[in-house]
């Protein structure tokens, strides 16, 4: 994946919310446009390092 801009999202218990909160960091950002494709990467249990066992794709604006 080239353009990657990672950041590390922090207060986030559960991967369920994980999308809506990154967007939002983002958009603050002004860093994507409702539209754009993001790329997230993450593990679970979530705020254990080295636990990283997904990715997932998300629309910003669109559903979680």
């Amino acid at each position: 994946i080239w353009g990657f801009l990672p950041r590390n999202i922090q207060d986030v218990q559960k991967v369920d919310g994980l999308a809506k909160v990154t967007e939002k960091r983002l958009l603050e950002e002004r860093l994507v446009r409702k539209g754009d494709v993001i790329g997230i990467v993450a593990g679970t249990p979530m705020g254990i390092r080295g636990t990283t066992n997904f990715m997932k794709f998300h629309i910003i604006g669109g559903p979680a």
